[in-house]
């Protein structure tokens, strides 16, 4: 009994620490207050306090498969050939993503004088938790290493993407909240929701008895998607829900700064730092380059290029209306790239090398 309250002690300050983060940021007027000052305040208090924080892994899978809703309902009433024409461009964003990232691991190698495989492992964007699970399972990488370098490189990519875009490119105010309403304003039938959560839940299941990439979010996302390609309306998403489910994320992103990742390797978080400002700068000048030769305005192609977490990008796209199918299209293709083609290609090397054939 006393280690169940001891838990739930743990939880509930958890999400007070989350909570009093978002709203500080929502004060102060910061963009993507409920992700970024949940993040922001669980990963100070963490490592300040050096307190043990938890947060139920079920909260952050219902926020995922509440956001892969989200992002399948805007969806509806695409031309399904249009979006075929943007497939070259996907392609060559996240092939031009992708090796801007594997070398910036090997200059990181270089620089920080250390494995070339936990550098690329540690660089590759997207697929955080297949990486992390693959360098847990190989004797050849430092599963450390590469979980610290992958943990700067996101919330790095999580706060850069959504200042540069509210700041930058969107012309919103900074708090990024849309003046408080949101397309959930609206009213759907019983009937509607109840078809769509069956959907969403059906989706999340199948996802992830097939193992997909980030199954609680893409299963969602891709069965909401067949529904609405097919003609029927979804329903709104509320707006309260969408806050709420930004805070489970922000925490659970709070969450992977764990203080023994930051003893002796700052040297090596200064590099990894760099690399990812300089991959959101690369995306943006790809996102520049996208929208000469493409419709899609630059907010849009910016989100779709940048190397966050479809997650991340979906919210800021959301708050910033910009054209949620391009960017789920966008992130969607490069984090299949990445877990069915990057990561077996970089698994076949690690094999061959250790094995004296490379």
């Amino acid at each position: 009994m006393q280690v169940k309250q001891k838990k739930m002690f743990t939880l509930l300050e958890t999400g007070l620490i989350g909570t009093i983060g978002a709203l500080l940021f929502l004060l102060l007027h910061l963009p993507l207050a409920w992700l970024l000052g949940a993040t922001t305040a669980v990963m100070v208090w963490r490592l300040g306090t050096r307190r043990t924080l938890a947060w139920p892994s079920s909260l952050r899978h219902l926020a995922h498969a509440l956001l892969g809703f989200m992002l399948g309902s805007s969806f509806y009433g695409v031309n399904i050939s249009q979006m075929a024409t943007q497939l070259p461009y996907m392609a060559g964003t996240t092939v031009f993503t992708v090796v801007t990232a594997l070398v910036l691991g090997y200059i990181i190698s270089r620089r920080a004088n250390m494995n070339l495989i936990n550098s690329i492992f540690g660089s590759v964007p997207g697929g955080l938790n297949h990486i992390i699970a693959l360098s847990s399972e190989s004797k050849h990488m430092e599963m450390t290493i590469v979980i610290f370098m992958q943990t700067i490189r996101s919330i790095t990519v999580t706060f850069m993407v959504p200042f540069i875009t509210l700041h930058a490119l969107s012309g919103m105010n900074a708090s990024g909240m849309n003046n408080g309403k949101f397309s959930g304003e609206e009213t759907s039938s019983v009937f509607v929701w109840a078809l769509f959560a069956a959907v969403a839940a059906a989706g999340f299941f199948v996802g992830k008895r097939i193992r997909l990439p980030a199954s609680s979010l893409t299963g969602p996302l891709l069965a909401t998607t067949i529904v609405v390609l097919s003609g029927i309306s979804p329903p709104p998403v509320p707006y309260l829900l969408l806050l709420l489910a930004q805070l489970c994320i922000g925490i659970h992103i709070g969450l992977q700064m764990k203080p023994g990742l930051l003893s002796g390797i700052r040297k090596l978080g200064i590099y990894t730092v760099a690399s990812s400002v300089i991959m959101v700068m690369c995306s943006l000048f790809c996102a520049f380059l996208l929208t000469r030769v493409t419709p899609i305005d630059l907010t849009t192609a910016f989100l779709s290029t940048s190397p966050g977490g479809i997650a991340e990008m979906g919210v800021t796209a959301a708050l910033v209306h910009a054209d949620l199918s391009i960017v789920s299209e966008y992130q969607l293709f490069r984090l299949f790239f990445v877990i069915f083609v990057v990561i077996p290609v970089l698994q076949w090397f690690i094999t061959r090398q250790h094995s004296g054939t490379v």
